[in-house]
């Protein structure tokens, strides 16, 4: 039975705009790939955002005759990212080398995108077992070039600091070597930015949750307090990251035995984290007054445990201070060790 002439008419031009769709995507030039990589990125759409930018690279190779230079070094940096993003960090790991070697090349062992691109593939490292053990000196090799380039007291640094704190000294056993890097973190970011930046109260939970993970409350309550006061400032009581706070200061009250302050935080951010997390009703038969907070409970449970694991002890005199990298003295690992020279790693802010 023949078809009607409307339907042979809408076949044929439904082949016809998907044939010139075909040679519009064929057409399209590298830039153009990248531009809807980060679009699909921004989206958090990681599959496309992926798809986007390994076209651009092989356009950009065909173009420039090989791999090669800092755009390239730019793509494999979003490539590694979409990699992180869905969890495959060998993927991630290989483009951040990739783009690392790039950088190297292109501008030196010692410039802020040699920086941001050892903080990636440290943070790959960092997400692989086995890969913890090369992830600090990364960490610390992106701290020492911040520190030449921008000064020791940038924020950029502070947050360098962090990552040292996390990456070099917690695997390590050397808990009190962490606590005055983000201690110093913590210093900066009030010179800097200000004593109720948000950056600031993330640094202030953090050092709290360290004190808090080894039992010495007695220091991390008044931290947990001034973190607190500062992201109901900044971000709101309702936000998600002002209510784990609260819990984590309720239940350091709690154990400290000071049962009408944690009643005090609890009952200031009940409403909060019914807003931030669903309410007490989310499951059927809960007791909001036994579990008010009980929906971050586990995972700070989880993070305090992992904490005491890697930490050691912390003994009760203040910790010492953590001097600025002295890049006279760091000698850089010999090439091999890592897979490349260490004067050729990624980029951490996409």
């Amino acid at each position: 039975m023949p078809l009607p002439f409307l339907t042979v008419i809408s076949l044929v031009m439904c082949f016809l705009l998907c044939a010139a769709i075909g040679r519009a995507a064929d057409d399209m030039t590298w830039p153009a790939l990248e531009a809807l990589g980060d679009h699909a990125k921004a989206m958090g759409q990681w599959t496309e955002a992926e798809q986007d930018y390994r076209k651009a690279l092989t356009l950009l190779a065909e173009e420039s005759g090989g791999e090669s230079g800092a755009q390239t070094a730019a793509l494999l940096n979003k490539l590694g990212t979409t990699r992180f993003k869905q969890r495959d960090f060998a993927g991630a790991e290989s483009a951040y080398r990739r783009a690392l070697a790039l950088y190297d090349s292109a501008y030196g062992p010692d410039h802020l995108k040699v920086a941001e691109t050892l903080d990636c593939l440290a943070s790959a490292l960092f997400s692989q077992e086995g890969g913890r053990i090369l992830a600090g000196s990364l960490f610390y090799r992106a701290l020492g070039i911040r520190e030449a380039l921008l000064g020791p007291d940038h924020p950029e640094v502070a947050e360098s600091l962090h990552r040292v704190a996390f990456g070099l000294y917690f695997d390590h056993g050397r808990l009190l070597l962490a606590i005055p890097a983000l201690t110093r973190a913590l210093e900066i970011k009030r010179r800097t930015l200000g004593y109720d930046h948000p950056s600031v109260g993330d640094t202030l939970a953090t050092l709290a949750a360290v004190y808090d993970a080894h039992d010495h409350r007695d220091r991390a309550i008044p931290l947990y307090e001034e973190a607190l006061a500062i992201r109901e400032r900044t971000i709101g009581p309702d936000a998600e990251p002002t209510v784990q706070v609260a819990y984590s200061l309720s239940r350091a009250y709690d154990l400290e035995g000071q049962q009408g302050e944690a009643e005090r935080v609890k009952r200031a951010h009940l409403r909060s984290a019914e807003v931030a997390f669903g309410g007490p009703d989310g499951g059927a038969g809960r007791d909001p007054e036994a579990e008010r907070f009980s929906i971050i409970a586990e995972a700070r449970q989880e993070a305090l445990k992992r904490l005491r694991t890697v930490g050691g002890g912390i003994d009760s005199s203040p910790p010492p201070s953590i001097p600025a990298v002295d890049r006279s003295t760091t000698t850089r690992p010999a090439a091999g060790v890592l897979g490349v020279s260490l004067g050729d790693e990624p980029d951490r802010r996409q």
